[in-house]
């Protein structure tokens, strides 16, 4: 049921709202894309976030990746 719920945003772009959101609201925003994940894959979700035009678009591109941990425990990488 809830995958039947969700299809109807199965191909929108949402760029230019996320965009909105992080130069017009206090919310932080997570991109998440797993490494095995075969649908929604994680060059995918890179290429999107570097190309979303809004105000910190430069400072945001210019990090370098770092370590993602939970409890201590290697979890992932961000920016």
């Amino acid at each position: 049921m809830v995958h039947t719920f969700l299809l109807g945003d199965w191909m929108l772009n949402l760029m230019p709202q996320v965009a909105w959101m992080l130069d017009n609201t206090d919310l932080e925003v997570l991109v998440y894309s797993g490494d095995k994940d075969w649908i929604c894959n994680w060059r995918g979700g890179e290429a999107w976030t570097a190309a979303t035009k809004w105000s910190h678009k430069t400072d945001f591109n210019a990090q370098s990746y770092e370590s993602w941990t939970v409890n201590g425990t290697p979890a992932g990488e961000m920016r």
